[in-house]
């Protein structure tokens, strides 16, 4: 049998003392009031610092929709990121299935998910996937790999508002799967509130969900759309005709032409 060989004799004092002194770093988490609710986040960055001392400010529509969401329903996050809003969700009792296929962005989302652990009425399930259209292997072409941030875009190396192709910094292998498959494949409750956030890729889940998303038991939908797509369109009317109503439309901080939508099942459906 090999001898053990204690990491004091392969690494310098120096370093083993840095990595230690930044293990037990109280700065690394962040606790957040957010609307009077306590949230605890991973700050490991200066942007998921600024994320999550500033999630009043990035979108505050999207806080008044989960405020608008009784306790115990079930959310699904499509696009997660780093769980900015998820974990606000789970403090305030929804029942979250968050989905976010980038590999740095579902570390936090894990790391911030574990944080409030102690503190939710549901544990979330969480998953290293992407919602799609399809059940097939593609690509993530991350412009910059950094956690907590976005411009990380599924199977095209194109940012949303542009149409030029950009250079990635890394490309990601992505397992896809529609929304309908993950549902019966998994038994899965069926959403009653959802928010799709994927940065061009809306059209895909939105083909890949239309057993879940004339369900019933929907009833309501918040999305981020370019107005300047034809696919924007194309959802719109998709929703309509499953008997969806547009309730709002917000211009997201900082993005011209980008929107928040927030469609409700209509009464009579």
């Amino acid at each position: 049998m090999q001898k053990y060989v204690p990491i004091e004799e392969l690494v310098e004092k120096e370093k083993l003392d840095y990595l230690v002194g930044l293990e037990n770093n109280p700065f690394l988490t962040t606790k957040v009031n957010v609307r009077d609710v306590e949230c605890i986040y991973h700050t490991n960055s200066k942007r998921t610092l600024w994320q999550a001392v500033g999630v009043e400010l990035i979108e505050p529509e999207m806080l008044d929709f989960l405020d608008s969401l009784e306790e115990d329903a079930v959310f699904y996050d499509i696009g997660a990121s780093n769980g900015i809003f998820s974990i606000y969700a789970m403090q305030k009792g929804l029942r979250v299935f968050a989905f976010e296929p980038e590999i740095q962005n579902f570390s936090l989302l894990g790391i911030n998910s574990y944080l409030n652990s102690k503190t939710i009425k549901h544990q979330p399930k969480i998953f290293n996937i992407a919602l799609s259209d399809s059940n097939e292997m593609g690509s993530m072409f991350i412009a910059k790999f950094e956690a907590g941030g976005h411009m990380k875009i599924l199977d095209k190396p194109q940012k949303v508002g542009e149409n030029d192709n950009f250079t990635p910094d890394f490309v990601q292998n992505i397992l896809k799967y529609s929304l309908d498959e993950v549902i019966n494949k998994y038994k899965l409750p069926n959403p009653e509130y959802i928010k799709i956030d994927v940065d061009g890729a809306e059209l895909a889940v939105i083909n890949g969900g239309g057993n879940t998303l004339t369900n019933k038991s929907l009833k309501s939908i918040f999305i981020e759309l370019e107005d300047e797509k034809p696919e924007s369109e194309i959802i719109i009317n998709r929703l309509q005709l499953y008997g969806f109503s547009l309730k709002s439309k917000t211009q997201v901080q900082n993005y011209v032409g980008l929107y928040n939508y927030i469609f409700r099942r209509n009464s009579n459906e």
